[in-house]
């Protein structure tokens, strides 16, 4: 008489389920900034500087878009799904850079503003650091002038609108690396969730 035995195996991975990360981020700081000297870009730093609660909230908010994440002040210890972000701009430059325009006597130019920082996403309960990566924020002001009319050498920025559309830069980026590293690390979580399998039932037909 044939026997049939059949074993009923559940993998954990499927019938585990991930808990949204709750982040504390605490506001960005300012490492040794490394920047281009110049009078500009004093300005711009001290603007940077002047936004660094700006830019924080950004991220959070960027952060909080993505559904992936619960940004929080305090953790709740008995969660282990705890992480604290902490970021530094360590990089504030600008760049001005002049194209002339084919068949005219004209000029685009573009002066570029850069933000840089470096992030690591700490898992509270043991104090391991889960990622490590960096993030630029940039933004940009075109103005088409004139090559033969010295009066439009000058050009005057709107330093603080630029700052504030590379805040919002940078918050995109560091989302976008966010949800790639958080999401590679829960996969591995997953593969080795999975190479634990448990019977949970045999039965014998006779």
């Amino acid at each position: 008489m044939k026997k049939l035995v059949l074993f009923v195996l559940a993998m954990l991975y499927t019938t585990t389920s991930f808990a949204i990360a709750n982040i504390v981020m605490p506001d960005l700081k300012m490492a040794g900034v490394i920047s281009e000297s110049g009078e500009s870009n004093t300005i711009l730093q001290h603007s940077v500087t002047n936004s660094i609660s700006k830019f924080s909230a950004n991220i959070r908010g960027a952060l909080i878009k993505t559904g992936n994440f619960r940004v929080v002040d305090i953790l709740n210890e008995s969660n282990e799904n705890n992480y604290l972000l902490v970021g530094e701009i360590n990089y504030i430059g600008e760049n001005e850079d002049s194209y002339p325009i084919k068949d005219t006597n004209n000029l685009t130019k573009q002066y570029v503003v850069e933000v840089e920082a470096d992030f690591k996403l700490v898992r509270v309960k043991d104090n391991v650091i889960m990622a490590n990566f960096s993030a630029t924020g940039s933004s940009s002001d075109v103005k088409i002038v004139s090559s033969v009319n010295k009066s439009d050498t000058g050009w005057h920025h709107n330093i603080g609108a630029l700052v504030q559309n590379a805040s919002i830069d940078l918050a995109s980026n560091v989302v976008d690396e966010m949800n790639t590293q958080y999401n590679f690390m829960i996969t591995n979580e997953k593969k080795s969730k999975s190479e634990s399998v448990v019977v949970t039932d045999v039965k014998v037909y006779n």
